[in-house]
């Protein structure tokens, strides 16, 4: 989460090769990285950092009742059926800020709790008790790493004991963050607590745990390979690099994935904040990779998260 500018820096020479294909679309999509904000909420004029130019013009939502408009849109023309939702750090209330985000005729959403819900927020066995009446589907988007935690201290034993008794799914941000996280928005920051090596402990106490790496663990991606190798419960999600990473770069750092034989654990998510647009660039990066045959783009953008989730081949499942 917040990888808006982690890469710009790495990235500048390349924006140029922003992809150029023609606009084709799949035909359903399951997005698993996604945000909510209070609706009156006023958006932070953040700028665009997506490596499409067209998309840094785009206009910005102003209210985060805006945002949700405009991101279901998103959602709905790039045949997004299923898309899971989460507050950065939480909010009070979120779980009913979340309910206005399922609309008729929308994409079926699906909640999860924030950091602050396994910092106490919410007591573990409120957590399953969220779970058991459909409030929350899965824990996370867990940003440990921006409030100076890993997964593996013990405080968050008792919320991993519920989550893998009753299979409620774990989302963890791994990889880096916006620049001068340490010497700006959050102190607690440390590089190191985003590499994927820090799930082994928790993955050998909780062998039947269902938990994803947000952004796939960039730019640990020997150690995000390890995990998976050896923890085959082990998914991960595309995450900012999505719409961040120019076409080029994005193919090439997938194509490794793909060779290492990671296809199918692979799941579609865009890390939409502030920008709507990021989901069409997401959508299309993918889309038009020249790295992938059309069954494994298919995996990525759905049939993977199916398995993950257990979900039914529907996107009316629950």
């Amino acid at each position: 989460m917040r990888m808006v500018l982690a890469l710009a820096t790495l990235l500048t020479a390349s924006l140029g090769h922003a992809q150029e294909a023609p606009r084709n679309l799949p035909e359903r999509v399951i997005d698993v990285h996604l945000h909510f904000y209070p609706e009156d909420m006023k958006v932070p004029p953040v700028p665009y950092r997506g490596a499409d130019p067209a998309g840094r013009t785009a206009p910005m939502p102003k209210t985060g009742a805006e945002l949700r408009e405009l991101t279901i849109a998103a959602m709905q023309r790039n045949n997004i059926v299923i898309g899971m939702i989460s507050m950065a750090t939480g909010n009070p209330g979120q779980f009913e800020i979340a309910r206005n985000w399922q609309v008729e005729g929308g994409p079926k959403i699906l909640v999860g709790g924030s950091s602050r819900t396994v910092m106490g927020e919410q007591t573990p066995e409120q957590v399953a008790s969220l779970y058991d009446a459909g409030d929350m589907f899965y824990l996370g988007e867990l940003g440990l790493q921006y409030l100076g935690h890993t997964l593996d201290e013990a405080k968050f034993e008792p919320y991993l004991a519920i989550a893998e008794a009753k299979g409620i799914p774990v989302a963890i941000h791994t990889g880096l963050g916006s620049p001068e996280m340490a010497r700006g928005p959050a102190p607690d920051f440390r590089i190191d607590m985003g590499n994927p090596l820090r799930l082994e402990e928790v993955l050998i106490r909780h062998p039947k745990l269902k938990i994803w790496a947000m952004h796939a663990g960039f730019p640990w991606d020997a150690e995000m390979f390890a995990i998976m190798q050896q923890f085959t419960n082990v998914y991960v999600d595309l995450g900012v690099h999505t719409w961040l990473m120019p076409q080029d770069v994005f193919d090439a750092r997938l194509k490794w994935l793909m060779d290492m034989g990671m296809g199918k654990r692979i799941m579609f998510g865009t890390d939409q904040m502030f920008w709507p647009q990021a989901i069409d660039e997401a959508v299309a990066k993918v889309e038009n990779s020249a790295v992938l045959t059309r069954e494994q783009k298919d995996d990525i953008f759905y049939n993977n998260a199916v398995r993950f989730f257990g979900f039914d081949d529907s996107p009316d499942s629950d």
